[in-house]
């Protein structure tokens, strides 16, 4: 008769829950958390654990910075983040039967975090009559910036593996799309010709247009041993990027029947040749431009060509 005798069983108690908070405080802003928690020896429906402890973080919110500004500025600033960490520790050291230590599951464990951050502005004309400089420049302006960060750190003691990285991108606009129209009559002086003579120069460009976009990103990858004193084959790659885009447009209408577009197209690097002290803006790498004349000729009033 064969005989199966288990001493010392491990009975352990498991824990599994979720922690979630929603915060909202008027029109100022919002904030949520979410906690979780699942312990190694939780099971499943199906009677399955996964082994690993695991831990969920979340962080969330938006902050409406213009509600600090008078309502009369007609502004929008909204500013965003997020935030998640994800945490997996072992029981047992993967592709073994070795229980770990409370030290070993320090090295060993599996850890991803993401963090996001915007900021954008964006002023809109306000419902009364304001100013010229504020029409031909604050109600015409936005801008953004968004900034991301992703770390991991993962593998056997033997071989850890670490990834960071980091991008930075920020944008603004100034779009001049419906300006104010000005002409004069240079031909009213003429004797004979009453069409010529209500003939306008419209001496305001009918549409101005800049935006710029700059990205700066971080790679960092790191590859060691984690184990004690071992500091051999310790491998490390890094890269940086950080570059810029620039678009420009005019759009100039002098007569009813001529208009001219213009557009320039610039890419910089700015991590040669960057000294804001100096105004010199990295080094340029494209440039494109391009013109286009158009000329409608109008022999009556009810005929173009």
């Amino acid at each position: 008769m064969d005989e199966l005798r288990v001493d010392d069983i491990r009975k352990k108690r498991a824990l599994s829950g979720i922690l979630n908070v929603q915060a909202k405080l008027a029109d100022l802003g919002r904030l949520s958390v979410e906690f979780e928690r699942r312990s190694g020896d939780f099971q499943d429906l199906q009677g399955r654990a996964s082994g690993n402890t695991t831990d969920r973080l979340r962080l969330g919110g938006q902050l409406n910075l213009n509600k600090f500004l008078p309502t009369s500025w007609n502004t929008s600033i909204p500013m965003r983040f997020n935030y998640n960490r994800s945490t997996s520790i072992p029981r047992i050291r993967p592709g073994s039967d070795i229980v770990l230590t409370s030290e070993q599951r320090k090295d060993e464990s599996n850890v991803q975090s993401q963090s996001l951050f915007n900021i954008s502005l964006r002023k809109r004309a306000a419902p009364k009559d304001s100013g010229l400089f504020a029409r031909l420049f604050f109600d015409r302006i936005s801008a953004s910036m968004n900034l991301g960060k992703n770390n991991s750190e993962s593998g056997a003691i033997t071989r850890r593996r670490i990834s960071e990285t980091e991008n930075l991108t920020g944008t603004f606009s100034y779009d001049l799309g419906k300006p104010l129209q000005r002409s004069v009559r240079i031909f009213k002086w003429f004797p004979l010709f009453k069409r010529i003579q209500k003939t306008e120069l419209f001496y305001i460009p009918s549409n101005i247009r800049y935006t710029t976009r700059f990205t700066r990103s971080l790679n960092d990858q790191r590859s060691f041993s984690a184990a004690a004193g071992d500091t051999s084959d310790l491998t490390e790659t890094g890269r940086e990027t950080f570059s810029m885009n620039e678009n420009y447009t005019v759009r100039l209408k002098p007569l009813r029947t001529l208009s001219a577009d213009y557009k320039l197209d610039l890419s910089r690097d700015l991590l040669n040749g960057f000294a804001f002290s100096s105004l010199q803006f990295g080094r340029e790498t494209n440039r494109s431009q391009n013109l286009t004349l158009k000329y409608t000729s109008r022999v009556f009033t009810w005929l173009n060509l």
